[in-house]
């Protein structure tokens, strides 16, 4: 949706961080000043018993630092 709204092809109503790097690239433009917040949130799903390994760990550190450091406001849903 995001890649047809950068070819021409149309509008998107899409979240923040996934139009992120489009906008920062100049492929899309912000249409409105207009947020809707969002209520979505990610969850880590795994089987039982992996968490007894190491890299399972690393990984989730990993994911959690990521998402730490992003703003911490809710997702918002935007026009491009």
């Amino acid at each position: 949706m995001l890649n047809a709204a950068a070819n021409g092809q149309g509008v998107a109503l899409a979240f923040d961080i996934l139009a992120r790097n489009d906008l920062k690239m100049g492929k899309l433009v912000r249409l409105f000043d207009l947020s809707i917040p969002s209520d979505c949130a990610y969850y880590a799903v795994y089987p039982e018993g992996v968490l007894s390994k190491p890299e399972t760990h690393l990984f989730l550190d990993w994911l959690v630092t990521t998402c730490r450091n992003e703003p911490m406001d809710a997702p918002k849903t935007q026009i491009y």
